[in-house]
């Protein structure tokens, strides 16, 4: 699940992507519209050259071919001509011409004069195209009635896939959204229950590590017996369990209370490796401390860090099928230190490396269920680590065993 700010940030450009796409698409409407018109501009003005070639031929030059209004284009075809088989065959060139050139729309025309100083040859208005035909001051004027039909048609396909590509852009993205507070939703309830479940719970561990407490202290029972030991380890580890929860929580949401101070990573180290080194017998295993000469100064809370390394000696007890051996070695550089873990476990898959940092994750492979845990260690120690300003190394291999890197800031590069 993406933190709150990613999401935030996911959908304002997401947003502003799809007005960019709207927008473009919108322009390239407008350019093919204008290409589509331009087009039978074109078109128009090729067929009234033709057409202006053919009447001028059938009449002769001196011959006025002026027949209809020039001051009302509505009255075209209905004005008088020399004899009705003079504006038959004109219509008849007319709607050859435009059947040759693809234009089979409904027209109408005029030849009106012009000044002889102000000579008009080819152009186009609007709706309105002319050509000058027979005598010198005579023009021929044609008036499409269904060119912005035409051109609506031209762009019809066109027009129908962008409406359909924007409207499913626009479906998809509000689907994406209502997934994700859905998810956002559902991810808040399980953290809630989680926090709810862990703060009852500790309260009856806490009551039954007092009890077992008071019972050793005031009973007759020997000190090592075997029943009240085994009580006091699982009441421990379940605690443990418990607030290691509450703590990844706290760590996620920044509110984990890390008291900073000055200490020796070196000294920590060697501290966590001889109580751990118990663990390890009992397994016939072994865990080897390499130490720099010079000391490990890190400012940060030896708390939380100690019990990160212990949770990853921990797995490195818990996935082995063989007796373990971890190498833990501290190196210093001049602005870091980093903090070396190798085991010789089982193993991560690469496919599943980036998921085991993530809360309550365990391995599919193999049988998670003979593992005790919640699957917290590697979440738990990734965020203390981040919170100290450092950042954890994850390389492993299966069969081969894992190794992980803790870094953390020396000097000014700490936290303060």
């Amino acid at each position: 699940m993406l933190p709150n700010r990613y999401q935030t940030v996911l959908v304002v450009f997401t947003s502003i992507a799809l007005l960019i796409a709207l927008g473009l698409q919108l322009q390239w409407m407008s350019i093919s519209r204008k290409l589509v018109e331009r087009q039978f501009d074109a078109e128009v003005n090729r067929a009234l050259r033709v057409a202006a070639e053919v009447i001028n031929r059938q009449w002769a030059p001196e011959a006025s071919l002026q027949f209809l209004n020039p001051q009302d284009l509505s009255e075209c075809g209905k004005s008088i001509l020399q004899t009705p088989l003079e504006k038959e065959k004109l219509r008849a060139i007319l709607d050859q011409t435009f059947r040759e050139f693809s234009l089979p729309l409904y027209y109408a025309y005029q030849i009106t004069s012009v000044p002889k100083h102000q000579p008009f040859f080819f152009s186009e208005s609007k709706n309105r195209y002319s050509c000058q035909v027979g005598s010198e001051d005579e023009l021929l004027q044609i008036q499409f009635l269904g060119k912005q039909a035409y051109v609506r048609s031209r762009l019809r396909w066109m027009t129908v896939l962008t409406i359909f590509s924007l409207s499913l852009s626009l479906l998809l993205f509000w689907l994406t959204i209502r997934q994700l507070v859905k998810q956002k939703r559902l991810n808040q309830w399980n953290i809630d229950f989680f926090n709810n479940m862990a703060h009852e719970f500790r309260t009856p561990l806490t009551n039954m590590k007092l009890a077992l407490g008071l019972l050793r202290r005031k009973s007759a029972l020997p000190t090592a017996d075997p029943y009240l030991e085994i009580l006091e380890k699982e009441n421990t580890h379940l605690f443990d369990q418990v607030e290691r929860v509450l703590d990844i929580e706290k760590l996620k949401k920044e509110q984990l209370l890390l008291r900073t101070a000055p200490f020796s990573l070196n000294q920590l180290c060697r501290q966590i490796t001889e109580k751990a080194s118990m663990n390890f017998e009992t397994k016939q295993g072994q865990i080897d401390l390499k130490l720099p000469a010079e000391d490990c100064t890190v400012h940060g809370d030896a708390l939380h860090i100690g019990n990160a390394i212990r949770n990853l000696l921990d797995n490195a007890v818990k996935y082995n099928d063989q007796a373990p051996v971890v190498r833990l070695s501290l190196v210093r550089r001049s602005d870091f230190a980093c903090l070396s873990i190798e085991d010789n476990g089982l193993g991560i898959p690469k496919k599943y490396q980036s998921a085991v940092f993530q809360r309550f994750f365990r391995l599919k492979d193999g049988n998670p269920a003979q593992v005790k845990g919640f699957g917290l260690g590697l979440a738990y120690a990734k965020n203390v680590v981040e919170q100290h300003a450092g950042h954890l190394r994850l390389q492993s291999q299966p069969g081969q065993g894992t190794t992980l890197q803790l870094f953390f800031p020396l000097g000014q590069n700490a936290i303060s």
